[in-house]
């Protein structure tokens, strides 16, 4: 009913990229809503007083910048991508449930 988050890209080596970018194109463990694939800083990252601006932009330039992932749908990379889409999906969940209600 959700979909699959991917998390910590930039630790993958080179032998693994295969694997999860079938994953990512939901190929490999297929989910209704697919997969989206997010990168969070790394403690070192984070002691820098790092804003939540700053980090989306880090995330941002990391998918763009890396040639093992900015060749992925761009609309799966990120966590506000992510976060879009759990908003839209539980928008359209209480709308079902709303349509259900018997008081309507």
């Amino acid at each position: 009913m959700i979909p699959g988050v991917l998390t910590k890209p930039d630790t993958v080596e080179q032998g693994e990229l295969e694997a999860w970018k079938n994953v990512m194109k939901n190929i490999s463990h297929p989910l209704l809503h697919g997969y989206y694939l997010t990168r969070f800083p790394k403690p070192d990252e984070k002691e820098t007083a790092l804003t939540l601006e700053n980090a989306r932009k880090m995330e941002h330039d990391f998918f763009l910048g890396n040639n093992m992932w900015n060749k992925l749908d761009r609309n799966r990379l990120g966590s506000p991508r992510l976060a879009d889409a759990l908003s839209r999906l539980l928008s359209q969940m209480i709308e079902e449930l709303y349509n259900l209600a018997p008081f309507r």
